[in-house]
């Protein structure tokens, strides 16, 4: 496990309930993004990271079989290059979730392939108590029995 204060490179859970995950934000001084966030952040602040197993587009292409659920937890970073946090739940930032109102973005993924993660970027100044919400981009909209926004 690699940690700076405040932030998560990767922690190995074989499994996590919810509250296991808020527990080891508070003992580890980590970002939850599954919660409001419990303090301040600036503009350009990285808060956590989303990584996961390398796939590759066959795997994704069988996963998109199972329909939306399938590839919830996948991230696309161009052709044949995806990473998917399924059955990493220690990821917090595959917690963010997507607004109806794009105004209420206040981060971003920073796709960085050639380290197999995406960092979680403020947009602005982020109070506390605020609620982290990224957008999932066009193509995850597309997908069969999704919403589109």
């Amino acid at each position: 496990m690699q940690l700076e204060q405040g932030r998560i490179w990767s922690v190995r859970v074989p499994y996590a309930s919810r509250e296991d995950i808020q527990r080891l934000s508070r003992e580890m001084d980590l970002v939850d993004v599954s919660k409001p966030s419990a303090r301040a952040f600036r503009r350009g602040e990285v808060l956590c990271y989303y990584t996961g197993a390398q796939i590759k587009i066959a795997d994704m292409l069988r996963k998109s079989r199972k329909g939306p659920q399938g590839t919830a937890y996948v991230m696309g970073f161009g052709l044949n290059k995806y990473l998917d946090a399924e059955f990493r739940p220690d990821v917090l930032a595959r917690y963010l979730n997507d607004s109806k109102d794009k105004r209420r973005y206040n981060v971003y993924f920073n796709k960085q392939w050639e380290l197999r993660r995406a960092e979680v970027v403020a947009l602005r100044d982020i109070a506390p108590g605020e609620e982290l919400f990224v957008s999932y981009g066009a193509n995850y909209w597309k997908v069969d029995g999704r919403q589109q926004r």
